[in-house]
């Protein structure tokens, strides 16, 4: 009897150890981090916490031992020592008996996440030590490309994705002394982070800086510290990191919209038109108050996720995306010239296009090279040059309809499109473009 009530006692602080000790590590240690063995180490490992966990994974285990010795020794005969059958219906050796079957049930789950957790803290030295040493990516909020450090890009081309600029809200002071930055909290009821306290009166902060290890954006010029989508279980300010290419970007596309709502608010199912209206989008996708690398997006922005690991990794399954992601998506040289080498000339008769109208079969040539170096169906080509184009409709005969039409299909940003021969830069434009097109408040709740 002695003996059954101390294996009880160390079953139940097993189960209590594995089941309260290790979620609560795991939750501190995996802040944002996608559920995965890789992912949980470096989390561990960017927080300091890996010694404490490889304690606890060697605490579990001689529990975990003690457990099953204390149950054998206790009488479990039968046709095998390991059936689940057995076990539950005792053995028939001297001070043999009937287990608890809850008892036993909570020491089969416990030895399941046991094995997961030992597989989530288990790597080798070599592993452990890049872990140690490798910075976790950090991935931007509009486009989710990666940051990089400028110590870590391998070229020039790639300097834009280390410039970024934060996001964050701010109210005036009651004082006049300035804009003070807002407080978020997590709240129970509600997926995303609140303000805390409400303010009437509030701006979207845009704050310039670059990307540095651990989830650090120094501001510049005060370089204080900030740390991107990190409220901490008390609450703090919250910062969203965008690059600075995709903060110009967004804002072209809301200088764009025929109505501007300078509002935190938006109607259902409307496209954003102003920065406060971004800053929404953002909040409403963020899931709880801790730490993220990457905040989630409805169309899981159109590629790259294959990438988009513990690291940035290239040429991990999507090389293709990987490129596109990289490609910087403004200030391209030769963009018009590339665009009209997919110009083909004008043929004698074409088949309606699935989608025109009777009025758009009415239109010439002529039209449809206006529109096009006007930008009125292609908003993103805003820097195409528009007397390069019609220079080219004055030297010949040629299908601008065809063209136009090719360039307002929003896949063409996909690797796979080969309908025109576009420059990877302006490939990833446009997929960024077709993100803000379809953002909306909450397009990313259940």
């Amino acid at each position: 009897m002695e003996f059954f009530i101390f294996r009880k006692l160390v079953i139940t602080l097993e189960v209590s150890f594995i089941f309260v000790v290790l979620p609560l590590f795991l939750a501190l240690a995996c802040r944002g981090a996608v559920c995965v063995p890789r992912d949980a180490l470096q989390a561990a490992v960017d927080v300091g916490l890996l010694p404490f966990a490889l304690a606890f994974r060697d605490a579990a285990i001689v529990l975990h031992t003690i457990v099953l010795s204390a149950a054998v020794k206790d009488g479990f005969h039968g046709p095998s020592p390991h059936s689940r059958d057995a076990r539950l219906a005792g053995g028939s050796g001297p001070g043999s008996h009937v287990l608890d079957r809850e008892v036993l049930e909570l020491v089969d789950n416990a030895g399941i996440l046991l094995g997961a957790v030992q597989q989530a803290l288990q790597l080798r030295p070599d592993e452990l030590a890049e872990a140690q040493q490798r910075p976790r990516a950090i991935y931007c909020c509009i486009c989710g490309g990666p940051f990089l450090e400028p110590s870590a890009r391998d070229d020039e081309s790639k300097d834009w994705l280390t410039r970024a600029v934060v996001l964050t809200t701010g109210n005036d002071t009651p004082d006049a002394a300035g804009v003070k930055l807002d407080t978020f909290r997590s709240h129970p009821s509600v997926q995303h982070p609140v303000l805390h306290p409400e303010h009437a009166q509030r701006y979207v902060l845009q704050l310039p800086s670059e990307y540095h290890e651990r989830n650090g954006f120094p501001i510049v010029p005060s370089g204080e510290n900030a740390i991107a989508m990190d409220i901490g279980m008390a609450g703090g300010h919250l910062y969203f990191p965008v690059h600075e290419l995709c903060s110009q970007l967004a804002q072209r596309f809301m200088d764009n919209r025929t109505v501007s709502r300078d509002t935190f608010q938006t109607q259902p199912q409307e496209a954003i038109s102003s920065v406060k209206q971004l800053w929404e989008v953002l909040l409403h996708r963020m899931t709880g108050s801790e730490s993220q690398y990457i905040l989630p997006e409805p169309h899981d922005y159109y590629g790259g996720s294959g990438c988009r690991n513990v690291y940035w990794e290239l040429d991990d399954g999507e090389p293709e995306y990987g490129e596109l992601l990289e490609a910087a998506p403004m200030e391209m040289a030769n963009l018009t010239e590339g665009i009209l080498q997919d110009l083909q000339p004008e043929a004698s008769e074409r088949p309606k296009e699935i989608g025109t109208t009777e009025d758009e079969i009415a239109y010439g040539q002529d039209w449809w090279c206006e529109s096009l170096a006007k930008q009125q169906r292609l908003p993103w080509l805003w820097d195409l040059d528009s007397e390069l184009v019609r220079e080219k409709q004055r030297n010949g005969n040629w299908d601008w309809e065809l063209l136009v039409r090719k360039l307002s299909k929003p896949e063409i940003h996909e690797p796979s499109d080969t309908t025109l021969n576009l420059p990877v830069g302006l490939r990833n434009r446009r997929r960024i473009w077709r993100c803000l097109e379809e953002a909306r408040v909450g397009d990313t709740n259940p």
